[in-house]
């Protein structure tokens, strides 16, 4: 009885919550008082926007001006290493002339979310068109911050996705409210992670704004990469960004209920304040390596691969909306003729191997092939991942995998060596406590 009151009361609050939308005369107010108490200041007085020089970007010009076209040209670039991916990200935002657009699905208040949020910040105030797209639902969870954040400066717009009940934050009887009662809409998250600089380079892969994603967690760490490319990819990329950002589920921060309060309680906003690193000799660290040009050419742009077309894709934000609609599925149904058409080679890497029967069709079809095209499949081990629930489906199925459809799979190992010396190179001695960052 008791449990079934508990549920009675989390659907009672859900209902209440779902037609708590704020009025258009409320956010009005709001964005009247944004528009009158934002933070003016500029860093910079010239008409390119006082940018630092870049070999990264300035590569990514080159190749863009040399493109045509029938004969495009790209520069690319994997990610491998956390600490070139952070320098490389830095790098470009302070390179930045006139926009940077950043898509993510985690973004952390800890030292690295700190970190990128406020090389953002600095460069909106020099004068750079900034758009940051989160999702809601483990992004930027203090409302307090947003309200401070909407004010920062006028070249910066921070929008969430599909807040959940049309807030910024969700305590834990709203997120069980959520998942109860309209789970479908619920569980529409945005997992894309896209930095996009000047319409002319980008940085895609798995990497969120959070320490664990860059080998500055004392005790738990993702092996993520990312890849870099420069040319008219990244423009691809750009648009990409536009179709979640003009969704309608990319929600403004004065369209957000608890923002939306704290706005309008707090007038004239204390000025955005100075970061609180934990590790402070860490950060640091990785911004000298982004302004030391020589450290960019020796661990970043030595990586890089010239060549001549390459495909972005990107799912549509309809793909959760309406999944059966043709459109909606355009970039699976891309991939799918991609692979259909192998000849030598796929290569895969993917967390989580798990197939729909369309995809099972087509690797039993190309196995049957003579001769059939070879599938290399890197993945996860048990002992190397967290969602021990889908492993267990891919598990399930790992016999057909290797002898219906011919894969050659690689598991990840729970702990490479490599990974000890990566961890060792990133968590450098702290300069006020004098000890090595190691848990």
């Amino acid at each position: 009885m008791h449990a079934r009151c508990k549920l009675l009361l989390i659907l009672l609050l859900a209902s209440l919550l779902q037609g708590c939308a704020l009025s258009r005369a409320q956010i009005r107010h709001a964005d009247a008082v944004v528009a009158a108490s934002i933070d003016r200041q500029s860093t910079c007085a010239t008409a390119d926007h006082c940018p630092t020089p870049s070999p990264l970007l300035d590569t990514a010009q080159k190749v863009l001006a040399e493109s045509t076209p029938a004969r495009p040209v790209h520069v690319v670039t994997l990610l491998d290493d956390s600490e070139a991916s952070l320098a490389a990200r830095i790098s470009l935002i302070r390179a930045a002339k006139t926009s940077i657009d950043v898509q993510s699905y985690i973004w952390d208040e800890d030292d690295l979310g700190q970190l990128a949020l406020n090389e953002l910040i600095a460069a909106a105030r020099r004068g750079v068109h900034v758009r940051i797209l989160a999702d809601q639902l483990f992004s930027f969870q203090d409302p307090a911050m947003l309200a401070q954040l909407a004010r920062t400066s006028p070249n910066l717009e921070v929008r969430l996705y599909n807040p959940t009940f049309h807030a910024a934050h969700t305590p834990p009887l709203e997120f069980a409210a959520g998942v109860l009662c309209c789970f479908m809409k619920f569980n529409q998250r945005m997992h894309n992670k896209v930095l996009v600089v000047d319409d002319t380079i980008g940085i895609t892969g798995g990497r969120n704004y959070q320490d664990r994603y860059f080998n500055w967690d004392n005790d738990f760490d993702y092996v993520d990469r990312d890849i870099m490319v420069g040319g008219p990819a990244a423009r691809e990329m750009a648009k990409a960004f536009n179709r979640f950002w003009n969704h309608k589920r990319a929600v403004p921060l004065t369209h957000l209920r608890d923002v939306n309060r704290l706005i309008l309680r707090t007038p004239s906003p204390p000025p955005w304040p100075a970061p609180r690193y934990v590790y402070p000799a860490r950060v640091a660290a990785a911004q000298e390596e982004a302004e030391n040009q020589a450290w960019l050419a020796e661990h970043v742009a030595s990586n890089s691969l010239y060549t001549s077309k390459v495909e972005y894709f990107s799912d549509l934000p309809a793909k959760t909306e309406q999944p059966t609609r043709r459109e909606a599925r355009e970039y699976t149904a891309h991939l799918m003729r991609m692979v259909s058409n192998a000849k030598r080679e796929v290569v895969l890497q993917t967390p989580y191997l798990v197939m729909s029967r369309r995809a099972e069709k087509i690797f039993k079809n190309l196995h049957r092939e003579d001769p059939s095209p070879q599938i290399i499949v890197s993945t996860n081990s048990l002992a190397s991942t967290d969602a021990f629930a889908v492993y267990a489906v891919s598990y399930k199925h790992r016999k057909t995998y290797l002898t219906r459809y011919g894969f050659n799979i690689y598991e990840l190992k729970p702990r490479a060596e490599l990974a000890n010396d990566a961890y060792m190179q990133a968590n450098v001695e702290d300069e006020d406590g004098g000890a090595p960052l190691v848990a």
